[in-house]
């Protein structure tokens, strides 16, 4: 059993057997940049569908309601 503060000093990886868990964005940029360097830009920008996938647009809100 794996508990919330291992998984997190181990930076979402299982110490056992080294299976790699979800890391949402907030987190992968605190592990890869210097504290208080990264600088958030184009914040509204959105994805597009050049290749007109079907259901694309569904998923994607879909998605961004999740996050």
């Amino acid at each position: 059993m794996l508990h919330t503060l291992e998984l997190k000093q181990h930076h979402q990886t299982c110490h056992h057997c080294d299976h790699h868990f979800l890391m949402d964005a907030h987190d992968r940029i605190a592990l890869l940049a210097d504290p208080d360097s990264f600088e958030e830009t184009e914040k509204d920008l959105v994805s597009a569908n050049p290749l007109g996938f079907t259901n694309y647009r569904e998923k994607i809100e879909g998605m961004r309601a999740k996050t």
